[in-house]
C-alpha cells in the first residue's frame, strides 16, 4: 500500500507491485444505495469517451457490479459496493497485468466489508502490522508511517481529555538506550506526581505498564474529571522485534477499561492474541 487516506467521507488506498500500481479502493459518502444501473451505464460511457475503453461490458462478482475492458494495453476492471451501516460507496479498480484473474478478483472483494462495533464500544482496525481496538466514539486524527514507524492516534477534534495512541517502532537495537520501562516512563503524554508502573510477563512478552489517576497528577488539578486516567504499556515483540506502545486518556471510564492493554487493546502476533482469545 503506497497511498492511503484518513478521511473518513472521501478517500483511497492505492495498492502496487513493483511496477505500477494495481488496487485503488476508494470511498465517498452518500445519502443512499446507489442507481447502480444508471451509475455504471453513466461510468462505462465516460470511460470509452475520455479514456478510449474498448470491448468494455458489465459484470458482477462477490456481491460488487461492475465493468471490464481495456484502456491501451491493459486489462482493468471496476466495482462498486454500498455499505449500508456508515453509507458509503466504495469503488475497487484493478489493473490486471495481463489478462483479468478471476479468482483473485473474488477473493480480494469478498474480504472487504464493514466491520461492527463490538458490544463494549470497541471497533477492530488492522494496519501497518498492528490489530487495534479503537474506540468507535473517536475518529482517526493521525496516521504516520514512515520506515521503522507506524503511529495511529485517535481521538476528537480540539479535545486533549480523549485520545488513544497505538505505535510499532522498528530498529530498536539502534536507537533504544535503557529499558523498556525507562523509555515508556520518559514518553508520558500527562504529568504524573507518582505514576504506577508495573512489569507482567505475557505469552514470552514482557510488558511494561504505567498507570496515571486523578489523584496523582501534579499541581493538584486534574483535566481528567473525576475517574478519569491515563494508562500506557510498550513491550518488544519476540516474534518481529518490533517496540509496540498503546496509551489511553479519557475523563471517564468505561467497561472496554477491563481489557488489558497489551493483547487486550494491541496486539503484535498470534501467541499474545491467543492469550486473550
Amino acid at each position: 500500500m503506497l497511498q492511503f487516506s484518513r478521511k473518513t467521507d472521501v478517500g483511497r488506498c492505492g495498492f502496487a507491485d513493483r511496477y505500477q500500481f494495481r488496487l485503488e479502493l476508494s470511498w465517498r459518502k452518500v445519502i443512499g444505495p446507489p442507481d447502480y444501473n444508471r451509475m455504471l451505464s453513466d461510468y462505462q460511457a465516460k470511460l470509452e469517451r475520455e479514456r478510449g475503453m474498448e470491448n468494455s461490458r458489465r459484470i458482477a462478482t462477490a456481491g460488487w457490479q461492475g465493468l471490464e475492458g481495456r484502456i491501451g494495453s491493459q486489462m482493468t476492471s471496476r466495482f462498486g459496493w454500498y455499505a449500508p451501516t456508515e453509507s458509503l460507496l466504495l469503488e475497487a479498480v484493478f489493473v490486471w497485468p495481463q489478462d483479468r484473474d478471476k479468482g483473485l478478483e473474488r477473493l480480494v472483494l469478498a474480504s472487504i466489508g464493514e466491520e461492527p462495533v463490538r458490544s463494549d464500544g470497541l471497533r477492530p482496525w488492522r494496519a501497518f502490522g498492528m490489530n487495534v481496538l479503537a474506540s468507535d466514539d473517536l475518529s482517526l486524527q493521525d496516521c504516520q508511517v514512515e520506515p521503522g514507524l507506524a503511529k495511529l492516534v485517535f481521538g476528537r477534534p480540539n479535545s486533549e481529555k480523549f485520545r488513544e495512541t497505538f505505535e510499532r517502532i522498528g530498529m530498536v537495537s539502534h536507537w533504544l538506550n535503557g529499558t523498556v520501562r525507562e523509555w515508556l516512563l520518559g514518553r508520558l503524554e500527562v504529568e504524573a506526581r507518582e505514576p504506577q508502573a508495573a512489569t507482567d510477563r505475557i505469552a514470552d512478552h514482557q510488558i511494561e505498564t504505567v498507570l496515571v489517576d486523578s489523584t496523582n497528577r501534579r499541581g493538584g488539578r486534574s483535566w481528567f474529571g473525576r475517574g478519569g486516567c491515563y494508562r500506557t504499556a510498550a513491550w518488544i515483540c519476540p516474534t518481529d522485534g518490533r517496540l509496540y506502545r498503546i496509551s489511553e486518556r479519557r475523563p471517564t471510564a468505561r467497561t472496554s477499561d477491563n481489557l488489558p492493554l497489551a493483547g487486550g487493546r494491541l496486539c503484535c502476533c498470534k501467541s499474545l492474541s491467543e492469550t486473550y482469545g
